[in-house]
C-alpha cells in the first residue's frame, strides 16, 4: 500500500504488525506527485517465492498486493 501521509502509512504497518506480519515503510519521491510511503514485505531469493509469499498473504488477509522489485 502507499500513502502521501506517512501517519497513516504507520497505521497500515500497524495492523500488518498486529496480524503478525513484518512490513516496513520506504519513503519514496514521486515526480509531480510528491512524497509518498510505500508499506513493503519481506525480500525475496526469486520472484516465485515472493509469488508464493502474496498468494498466503491474499489467502490468508483477503487483501490486494502485488511482488514488485526492489527500487
Amino acid at each position: 500500500s502507499a500513502y502521501q501521509d506517512k501517519t497513516e502509512a504507520d497505521r497500515y504497518l500497524s495492523g500488518l504488525r498486529d496480524r503478525g506480519y513484518a512490513p516496513y515503510v520506504v519513503e519514496a519521491q514521486v515526480p509531480n506527485r510528491g512524497t509518498w510511503y510505500r508499506v513493503r514485505m519481506g525480500r525475496f531469493a526469486t520472484r516465485e517465492a515472493a509469488a508464493k509469499y502474496l498468494a498466503d498473504f491474499q489467502r490468508e488477509t483477503q487483501i490486494a498486493a502485488i511482488v514488485t522489485t526492489v527500487q
